[in-house]
């Protein structure tokens, strides 16, 4: 590899000036051959560090950092209701009220093999989990579209499991959270 780089010829070019043709075979004064020495020398100064890949896990389970994630984060809520107490409360009491319908249909889906129907139920559910300050539901339902996007249904049903677990997790803290609320 020595050989075939020390060989290779370069021009020194000013992109601030216009290029000027150059008739071909003419050499010019700024051409310049390439030296393994300088090449090691451009390699250890000023170039960037190559950024680590990211782990990816498998797209088809629910990820790790879901743990990390609250059921329910009353100032998110509060927040995405653009900081009014009252209207996040009626949010979040309308949302609890929906959310055992919703998970049933889900399974009910499920149990008939109707994936188009799930996708779409979650995909609801999804939105709905935007209005709310439901980080872990929010981040379920965004696991699960993305395996139907992707197509690998493989780990749907723990996925699913999960959803539906954390739903009733959910409507517990809602009902606590409401209440202190009011108070």
């Amino acid at each position: 590899i020595d050989n075939i780089l020390s060989g290779l010829k370069t021009r020194n070019v000013n992109i601030h000036e216009k290029p000027q043709p150059t008739t071909q075979g003419v050499s010019n004064d700024e051409d310049s051959i390439i030296s393994i020495s300088s090449l090691n020398g451009m390699q250890n100064t000023n170039m960037p560090k190559r950024a680590r890949k990211k782990n990816t896990s498998n797209k088809n389970v629910v990820s790790l950092d879901i743990a990390a994630l609250v059921s329910l984060d009353w100032e998110l809520a509060v927040k995405r209701a653009n900081y009014n107490e009252h209207a996040a409360r009626e949010l979040l009491s309308e949302f609890v009220i929906m959310l055992p319908t919703m998970i049933l249909e889900i399974q009910a889906y499920q149990e008939m093999s109707k994936f188009n129907s799930v996708h779409d139920n979650v995909h609801k559910l999804h939105g709905a989990c935007c209005y709310t300050g439901v980080p872990r539901l929010q981040r379920l339902c965004f696991e699960i579209e993305t395996q139907f996007k992707t197509d690998r249904l493989d780990g749907l049903e723990l996925n699913l499991d999960a959803l539906a677990e954390e739903a009733n997790l959910i409507v517990k803290a809602a009902q606590e959270c409401i209440n202190q609320s009011i108070d």
